[in-house]
């Protein structure tokens, strides 16, 4: 297939997917790869995330999003996935490929099943096998006519080739600053993506934490980005995009500072006090009485071990440029 195989097709995706690379995070390049690499590989549909292939048959798909699938797929692949040729041949022969053909010979009920409610007759995996027991990116195309064929060896490598790349992207995009951690996770806290420094990073603070999840709780996170500070770690989440079948958020780590111990009140108070402004200022400026503002500063002052403003002041202006 000339438009697989000519070298111009993949650097021109990936010259695309750099560009994309700079702004967005890993949900969104995966999400936009998907799709063009369906248009590319003339692909009807195609269905793309990050599984664990560590538990044997009982795979699981941590975060995925579908393209040209309908919004149930995920949920209805989930009651047959012990049944899923394409995962079990990836795990028993360690290739980072398989096919299925339903009018080949080798079948399961589920995989029948699967290929009759959504028209995908000829179904191809290509995923990134990870030798340190993380989940691992992958990505399946499907077409739907009777005479169609999965992928050739052409276009599997262009896959496989494509898979590499957004995986050092998303490293990436992943990346921290020394001594702190960003992480990809699903709704339950299940790690879905994170760079080797990030998952030390955890290691290190919470030894004795469940694997592969988040060491702290993560039931249900708001939409909105949060911030919150536990055993000594600030912890700032962002809901990513909207099109995924379960949400992903991206999850920052950082050891708290003294002024992260403050309440959101708190640190509007020791803001102000560092600009220079009186209590009778700040209680105007913040709509308060000036004793109330006396008694956040006599709080602030006792979480954070100071015996007076000026060193409260000093304190915010360092907290400020850090």
């Amino acid at each position: 297939m000339g438009a697989v195989t000519d070298v111009s097709a993949f650097s021109d995706f990936v010259l695309r997917l750099h560009e994309r690379s700079r702004s967005e995070d890993p949900a969104a390049l995966l999400h936009w790869s998907i799709a063009e690499l369906a248009d590319i590989l003339h692909a009807d549909c195609g269905w793309a995330g990050w599984a664990d292939l560590w538990n044997g048959n009982d795979v699981e798909v941590c975060g995925a999003v579908a393209y040209g699938l309908p919004d149930d797929f995920q949920s209805f692949w989930d009651g047959i996935r012990r049944e899923d040729l394409l995962a079990r041949d990836v795990i028993a022969t360690g290739s980072a490929h398989a096919c299925y053909d339903r009018q080949g010979r080798r079948h399961t009920d589920g995989m029948i099943a699967l290929s009759d409610r959504y028209n995908i007759r000829k179904m191809t995996v290509v995923c990134e096998l990870r030798a340190d027991g993380e989940p691992s990116l992958f990505m399946s195309f499907y077409r739907g006519d009777r005479g169609a064929r999965p992928l050739d060896d052409a276009e599997t490598r262009f896959v496989r080739c494509a898979i590499d790349h957004l995986a050092r992207l998303s490293a990436r995009r992943c990346e921290a600053d020394s001594g702190r951690a960003a992480l990809l996770v699903n709704d339950e806290g299940r790690i879905v993506f994170a760079p080797p420094e990030s998952l030390r990073f955890l290691r290190e603070r919470w030894p004795d934490a469940r694997a592969n999840y988040l060491p702290f709780a993560f039931t249900s996170p708001s939409a909105e980005p949060t911030r919150s500070v536990t055993d000594g770690v600030v912890v700032q989440s962002r809901r990513l995009g909207g099109y995924f079948s379960r949400p992903f958020h991206l999850v920052n780590l950082r050891p708290a500072a003294a002024f992260d111990t403050l309440t959101p009140r708190e640190r509007q108070v020791a803001d102000e006090i560092a600009k220079g402004l009186t209590h009778k200022e700040i209680a105007r400026l913040l709509a308060m009485s000036p004793n109330t503002v006396r008694n956040h500063t006599q709080t602030i002052l006792g979480k954070l071990g100071l015996s007076n403003r000026a060193m409260l002041a000093s304190m915010a202006t360092s907290s400020a440029t850090s």
